[in-house]
């Protein structure tokens, strides 16, 4: 019988199958996009991406996590280049709202299926980078539907080189987060000026078709603007007839100042636009107030409808008369994005905090985001349906210390652009700084980026 068994024994490693290798749920690869339309669509530089592709059940986590996640949960990239490139923002495509069986607790956001996060290289002049030139470090928290978690990561020394146009494409660059530090592209060309002042506007789903607006005024030192050139078919040239508008205000409205232009094709795309109107405030309460609308009807319903009217109005910041001011040169031009197809952002509006047991208004716009505080675009509030509204989720300390989440849908509407909701601050929150997570429901038709606002619970 020994003997027996010691034949087993010696056998079974040359007969027995090895156990079967787990799934790997992430693959990632390092991508330098140099192509034509690279440079077109980011206003310069190659660009340097992260594709990560995800097995069927996984999913990886954006980096907003919630507000109560332990560090490192979110998919994380660290670009590694020469001395010759800095690396701009990541961009990050929007996220979806990943299923929950516990209500209260705070959403989280990610993506499955695949995920492709860029930046925008700045080359030295002179310099050239070749895939051999770049690397990156990313790591990932996966998570399966079944409640299993692995960690990994990657090392890359090198990129592969993809010169279709599908990585640049516009699609893609409409689908992500905007870096509104791109170069702007060259000044407008103008007639001789007094005191112009400069704002730029950017069109079509991807924001990059550049128009410029520059006011100008008969003297330095006049309280108003009586002169707006507008670059309405986007080529930068503002000497152009029909890019001249007068200011339509009355001479006793001594700092306002309104520039009627009425319909235009969008330059980004060649949709009719029902009217444009710009209204500009100069040195109210050392700041300005910019109004600017534009209306078009939504694609789905060309008829005349009223219901079918869409509105921006840009300009917005915290409060009322934040906008951000027109600069005095092109290359300090404040950036506004006139578009209703990105994903959304949110603004919070109001700046005060909120006492513990008491009842205060919460308003937000939801819009495009500019390049500074005071440039907001904000959409209107015919824009969503009412079963089709924004979530807010308070995220706070309990006076024991403990995290605590409370969630509340952001039903009303008031003043034509703000969504809003009585936020009630729980009695027993501890005070001090909390966090507010904005998000559009599970299952709206809106696409939108988490935004997490700081409140201060009084």
């Amino acid at each position: 019988m020994p003997t027996i068994l010691a034949a087993l024994l010696v056998l079974t490693p040359s007969t027995a199958q090895p156990p079967a290798a787990a799934p790997v749920p992430i693959a990632a690869r390092l991508i330098l996009d140099t192509a034509a339309e690279a440079a077109a669509v980011t206003g310069g530089g190659p660009r340097l991406g992260v594709e990560v592709r995800i097995a069927k059940g996984w999913h990886v986590r954006y980096r907003v996590p919630g507000g109560l996640d332990e560090p490192g949960e979110a998919l994380a990239v660290e670009w590694l280049l020469p001395d010759s490139a800095t690396a701009g923002a990541t961009t990050w495509p929007v996220p979806v709202v990943l299923p929950s069986a516990n209500t209260p607790t705070p959403p989280r956001f990610g993506y499955r299926d695949a995920v492709v996060l860029w930046t925008t290289l700045d080359v030295a002049a002179g310099a050239r980078i070749e895939p051999a030139d770049v690397g990156a470090d990313v790591r990932w928290v996966a998570r399966h539907t079944d409640g299993r978690r692995r960690r990994g990561e990657a090392h890359f020394d090198a990129a592969q080189t993809v010169t279709e146009a599908a990585p640049a494409s516009r699609a893609d660059r409409a689908n992500a987060e905007l870096d509104l530090a791109l170069p702007r592209g060259a000044p407008p060309t103008l007639p001789p000026l007094t005191a112009p002042r400069y704002g730029l506007f950017l069109c079509g789903p991807a924001a990059d078709t550049p128009v410029w607006a520059v006011l100008d005024r008969p003297r330095a030192d006049a309280p108003a603007f009586d002169t707006l050139y507008l670059d309405l078919n986007g080529n930068g040239d503002l000497r152009e007839p029909g890019e001249r508008f007068a200011n339509a205000e009355p001479t006793t409205k001594k700092r306002r100042s309104t520039f009627n232009v009425g319909p235009f094709a969008d330059p980004a795309t060649g949709a009719p636009r029902d009217t444009l109107k710009l209204a500009y405030v100069a040195g109210f309460r050392r700041s300005c107030q910019l109004i600017t609308t534009v209306q078009w009807r939504h694609p789905t319903t060309p008829e005349p409808d009223d219901a079918a009217i869409r509105v921006l109005s840009s300009g917005w910041g915290a409060t009322y008369f934040r906008s951000a001011r027109f600069a005095k040169s092109a290359a300090a031009a404040p950036i506004y994005v006139l578009d209703t197809t990105r994903p959304f952002a949110f603004q919070r509006f109001d700046l005060f905090g909120y006492p513990r047991g008491e009842t205060r208004l919460f308003r937000v716009l939801v819009g495009n985001p500019g390049s500074e505080p005071g440039t907001f675009t904000a959409i209107d509030e015919r824009q969503l349906p009412r079963e089709d509204y924004p979530v807010a989720t308070l995220l706070y300390r309990h006076v024991d210390g403990a995290a605590k989440a409370l969630r509340f849908g952001l039903t009303g509407t008031c003043c034509d652009h703000h969504y809003s909701a009585d936020l009630r601050a729980p009695a027993d929150a501890a005070v001090g700084p909390a966090t507010v997570l904005l998000h559009m429901r599970p299952g709206s038709r809106f696409r939108a980026f988490p935004t997490e606002i700081p409140v201060r619970i009084e």
